[in-house]
């Protein structure tokens, strides 16, 4: 066997293995598009393609008094503000850390790693008196505004991908009169971007994904984040939807239930006393009453 014949062999289990991993990857996010268009009676049928389909959880889903589109544009905006105050501010500190000679230097950077040891709930309570000082608690400026003072973890990244860049790009910049800003912008960030693109989608996934601080700095739903809207938009459910067409109640469970559905009554106890009897009568009452009906719930989230 030669060595072309080698490489194909190679290639095909390769792409054979990255469509196995492709296909289990999206098959959850397959079956919860495919049960939002199912009936209440079949939601948890193993069928993937609905028969019939239908757009009734939609109907349902926009029913309900919440501003979809505004919680989308609410969570968008604070995605994007994040990820461009962390790209900014991390990229120039690890520019710092890897090319700028500076006394302390060494010890700054193993300050900063330290940092990573400390949990984000304990600067939770501080940094919320802080806004409320500054009287900024129920807008969006605090779910954004941090992203610009750095982050350990960004900082680390960055600074690990340029010194990986050859030192030798910054004596020939400086022979030819180039200021540090200047080789940063053009030659440090342009070569950075395979790390910038990384920390770019794990910045935009937190923030998209974070339910702790909208909860915390934005309560109120009309004007939130679209996983505060989500998690209000479960426990206002209907008890009818518990109930199929035939009026059979629907089964208990589903795997797309059990992966995709968010489950925050906890954080709701604990940061929202004024739902706390209204979420223990419902638990009371029957348990299953806040799992609702799958399909208007998977129709709102794809």
């Amino acid at each position: 066997m030669n060595k072309k014949t080698r490489k194909i062999i190679l290639d095909i289990e390769t792409y054979v293995i990255l469509s196995v991993g492709a296909v289990i990857m999206l098959g959850p996010f397959l079956w919860m598009v495919a049960t939002s268009f199912k009936l209440p009676a079949d939601q948890f049928t193993h069928t993937l393609i609905p028969d019939p389909p239908t757009l009734a959880n939609f109907k349902s889903l926009f029913s309900f008094d919440l501003n979809f589109p505004e919680l989308f544009l609410n969570s968008t905006v604070i995605s994007v503000l994040s990820v461009v105050g962390q790209l900014l501010t991390c990229a120039m500190a690890a520019f710092c850390f890897a090319v700028v000679k500076f006394r302390g230097r060494s010890l700054l950077f193993t300050l900063l790693m330290v940092t990573l040891m400390i949990p984000a709930q304990v600067t939770l309570i501080p940094n919320f008196i802080i806004f409320k000082y500054l009287h900024l608690v129920g807008t969006s400026v605090p779910l954004w505004l941090p992203a610009f003072w750095g982050g350990a973890f960004g900082t680390f990244l960055m600074r690990q991908y340029f010194l990986t860049i050859p030192r030798d790009l910054v004596d020939a910049a400086r022979v030819d009169g180039a200021s540090l800003w200047d080789i940063f912008w053009s030659i440090y960030l342009p070569l950075g971007k395979p790390a910038l693109s990384a920390l770019a989608i794990f910045t935009f996934q937190g923030a998209w994904n974070d339910l702790l601080h909208p909860l915390v700095y934005m309560p109120n739903v009309p004007n939130t984040t679209l996983t505060v809207g989500l998690a209000f938009f479960q426990t206002q459910l209907p008890r009818r939807t518990l109930y199929g067409a035939d009026g059979r109640r629907v089964p208990k469970h589903s795997a797309a239930d059990h992966r995709i559905l968010l489950r925050p009554e906890a954080i709701y106890r604990r940061h929202c006393p004024e739902r706390r009897q209204t979420l223990r009568r419902s638990h009371d009452q029957d348990y299953f009453h806040r799992r609702r009906q799958p399909g208007v719930y998977l129709a709102a989230c794809a």
